[in-house]
């Protein structure tokens, strides 16, 4: 064979996507796979202390239920998660706590009680050039993580003109709603990521995202253990 033809090949090949070469998963297959590496991560850093352990996963009814009285349907993904581990405590998830499915209830209940009320008339800005709603709720809004400072992820079932059903994004009153994923499914692999790669550490009583110093921090103490290290050796 020609060896230009097949160089050519080679890189036609290379640049089709993965579907060709492997099976696809599926969203649940695919929730099921990052919570593998979540929990590795728990099992070999967090306090061995009750705050710290991973809830049990939510029966079926329960998040059925929870489906009924949102009258959303919810995404697989966010299902699937929520019968491997049903939510944490407070701190002890990437920037604040994963909710419980009574928690998303109650939150979901609260929130459209003010809604329906009137008390939701201020507008966020809209920074997300028309992705998502300039709105400060919508009822398609569903709650699934709540920070340290109050301020809720959403699933995001009512998106704006040029959004997706289904996104995720953050709320903040100060700075407005930016969209952070594009489905529960890639949230929840991001995050599995980031614990994989030791992007995650706890200190006290919570966790927190490693920033770029430390990691900087971090690679210097390493070059100079390593450098003491040849030392001794000469």
């Amino acid at each position: 064979m020609n060896l230009f033809k097949f160089s050519s090949r080679l890189s036609f090949l290379s640049q089709l996507p993965r579907r060709h070469f492997c099976q696809a998963r599926t969203d649940t297959e695919r929730v099921n796979l990052a919570w593998d590496k979540i929990e590795k991560w728990y099992s070999l850093n967090a306090p061995k202390t009750s705050d710290w352990a991973l809830s049990k996963g939510a029966s079926a009814a329960s998040i059925e239920a929870l489906e009924k009285h949102i009258n959303i349907p919810l995404p697989e993904a966010f299902k699937a998660s929520l019968a491997r581990r049903n939510g944490t405590k407070e701190s002890k998830w990437s920037y604040g706590a994963l909710l419980t499915v009574d928690e998303v209830k109650s939150e979901y209940s609260n929130m459209k009680k003010q809604l329906d009320a009137g008390a939701f008339r201020c507008r966020h800005r809209d920074i997300t050039g028309g992705k998502v709603k300039a709105i400060h709720w919508s009822a398609g809004w569903i709650p699934m993580v709540v920070d340290l400072a109050g301020c809720f992820t959403y699933i995001d079932m009512d998106p704006g003109v040029k959004g997706e059903k289904g996104q995720i994004i953050f709320a903040d009153e100060e700075f407005g709603t930016e969209v952070n994923n594009k489905s529960y499914v890639e949230y929840l692999e991001t995050i599995a990521e980031k614990f994989e790669k030791g992007r995650y550490t706890i200190k006290g009583d919570w966790m927190y995202e490693k920033d770029i110093v430390e990691d900087a921090m971090e690679a210097e103490i390493v070059a100079r253990n390593i450098n003491k290290i040849i030392s001794k050796g000469e």
